[in-house]
């Protein structure tokens, strides 16, 4: 690089700062046409293991703290370089994580709508005293066990015992438990003072 374009440059990232990095305010999950065109994209690889992981944590520290010059930052070209040869693995580890998450969301789906469907049969009757399903008396034990346990998962999948929904969390802001709207993707008005309302 000539000496005009790299003083250029470091006076663009003086006066700019450096390019932004892609994120979001939080976690929604992936589409299933998402993660079948991502399998498709990085092919047959093995999933990351946790020493690959850690690595990449330690590339990440050294390329943030060791100190840039103005010039070519050879160290941190050559830790994004080593980073990105090996994305793939990390990648496939992703997509697995994600993939089991909607198996997992799937079947806590399923097993709270049987619930529901069994607490829909097992009613009182209008004129006694009496379970409709089972005739005993009311309430009777199938309505005690399953009504009376309440479940210990929200829909979503989050901990009853949390007060709030968890971090990324698509049913509802994780900050002012505001609610997402029909796609369960997107949160279209936070609540006053929530710290992800400009960031949405």
């Amino acid at each position: 690089m000539s000496t005009s374009k790299r003083d250029a440059l470091t006076a663009a990232v003086e006066l700019l700062g450096a390019l932004p990095m892609p994120v979001g305010a939080g976690t929604v999950p992936m589409r299933p046409e998402q993660r079948k065109a991502l399998a498709v994209q990085i092919g047959d690889v093995q999933p990351a293991t946790d020493a690959l992981i850690g690595s990449f944590a330690e590339s990440v520290a050294n390329v943030r703290n060791h100190e840039h010059p103005s010039w070519e930052d050879l160290y941190c070209m050559n830790l994004t370089s080593y980073m990105g040869e090996r994305m793939a693995p990390v990648l496939k580890r992703l997509l697995d994580t994600e993939t089991e998450n909607a198996r997992l969301r799937a079947r806590v789906a399923e097993l709270e709508a049987r619930h529901a469907a069994v607490l829909s049969l097992h009613r009182k009757h209008s004129d006694s005293e009496h379970c409709f399903a089972d005739d005993e008396t009311w309430p009777c034990n199938t309505r005690t066990a399953l009504g009376q346990a309440e479940a210990p998962c929200r829909p979503c999948g989050c901990p009853k015992r949390f007060d709030r929904h968890a971090e990324g969390c698509h049913t509802e802001c994780p900050s002012c438990a505001a609610p997402a709207d029909v796609t369960g993707y997107r949160i279209p008005q936070h609540r006053d003072g929530c710290p992800q309302a400009v960031t949405s």
